[in-house]
């Protein structure tokens, strides 16, 4: 993930380019790096990748706005992992059409041949505790999904026989209408836009090659991932009934709630009680954190509100690496029926603060002072 360039920088954009000039500027960089232009160029093929992958994120209005919060560590780590041109032509054909592209990706308006479109994305959830979100793991989750037909082996086809060119689109998987002056185009009916079509339709998948099923799949999980965040997982969405790739899981992470913790990003809140006397003349209080119990010192006159910042002791960071911080929220802890030792300690500290007064009631006093000056003068004029 670490090595992973950023996305504005992959398309050669800024952030607050529009969706036409983040598809503008795939386009080019797609026909730049076609590999059917740069045969044999392994920089070339993987630049070509990296190019869809960053399109594939920042075009979808879901995934843009978590990239640009959480960075890839939003989608997973990224966008699906393209195995060839081809599953990159099926997932983004739209734009292709009528384009020169489409010939070097075999398909479109001027091209023959059969669609070959990515299989569909599959959505799970998985709950986490909040020891397990803080140390990341591995979670075994159910999913259900169309996997290729066993009866058929994935082709439609009850008898065996591969499908055939659908007749009607000529295998195109697309025909044209003519309305009046204008000739659209649009997904062949026949066929359903697959470009084949078979003889005798398979009975267990009514001839379209997948079936629903269930399976369970590993997911890593990373520390630090915060609530409601997603997890993708290249690969293990639905099987493609057109001959591409398979599609994605997205994994829904919800975070469960700690007795002790409070989150704030990759930082930690913790409420600690302390007694008047320390946090009148400092002291060392015991601190929960998650590598343990640790002493933090508390400074002389600490007020209540007063956040202590231990360094480190925070949650692991997913987007950069390193860890958070630990933020002790000192609360004051006042006995509701003090015992005699303490009233009486508490009696002799209320006549010393009579000749030793702090800064915080000295600025009030002044303000005290100033406010009942004024309002005596007002008084007076009555």
């Amino acid at each position: 993930m670490a090595d992973k360039r950023d996305y504005y920088e992959v398309l050669g954009v800024g952030k607050t380019a529009t969706a036409d000039e983040i598809k503008s500027a795939y386009r080019r960089l797609a026909l730049k790096f076609h590999p059917d232009k740069n045969p044999g160029d392994k920089a070339a093929e993987d630049k070509f990748k990296e190019a869809a992958e960053a399109y594939e994120v920042l075009s979808d209005v879901d995934k843009r706005p978590a990239y640009d919060r959480h960075g890839h560590a939003a989608v997973g780590g990224g966008g699906p992992h393209f195995r060839s041109a081809e599953d990159i032509f099926g997932a983004f054909r739209d734009i292709f059409d009528g384009d020169v592209l489409s010939s070097l990706f075999g398909g479109g308006g001027g091209g023959g041949g059969r669609r070959n479109d990515r299989g569909a994305d599959v959505g799970a959830r998985v709950e986490l505790s909040f020891q397990e979100m803080a140390e990341g793991v591995t979670k075994t989750v159910p999913v259900r999904r169309r996997d290729a037909c066993g009866t058929c082996r994935g082709t439609g086809s009850r008898d065996g026989k591969a499908p055939v060119a659908c007749r009607p689109c000529a295998g195109r998987g697309v025909v044209r209408r003519s309305l009046g002056f204008v000739a659209v185009q649009q997904e062949c009916p026949t066929c359903g836009g697959a470009g084949t079509t078979v003889s005798s339709p398979c009975g267990d998948c009514d001839g379209s090659g997948l079936k629903a099923a269930r399976v369970d799949v590993a997911v890593a999980i990373p520390a630090g991932i915060e609530d409601r965040m997603a997890v993708r997982v290249p690969g293990q969405g639905e099987a493609s009934s057109r001959g591409g790739a398979r599609g994605d899981l997205i994994v829904e992470v919800t975070v469960g709630e700690h007795p002790l913790f409070h989150r704030d990003g990759p930082n930690l809140v913790v409420e600690v009680p302390a007694p008047i006397s320390t946090a009148a003349l400092g002291g060392e209080l015991e601190v929960p954190a998650l590598s343990g119990i640790i002493g933090v010192k508390v400074p002389p006159g600490t007020a209540p509100g007063r956040r202590l910042r231990v360094r480190g002791e925070g949650l692991p960071r997913i987007d950069r690496g390193g860890r958070g911080d630990l933020d002790v929220l000192i609360v004051l802890d006042l006995p509701e029926s003090p015992g005699r030792r303490v009233r009486d300690a508490l009696e002799a500290l209320r006549a010393a603060e009579k000749d030793e007064v702090g800064p915080t009631r000295k600025r009030y006093g002044d303000l005290l002072r100033d406010h009942r000056r004024e309002a005596d003068k007002k008084k007076a004029k009555k």
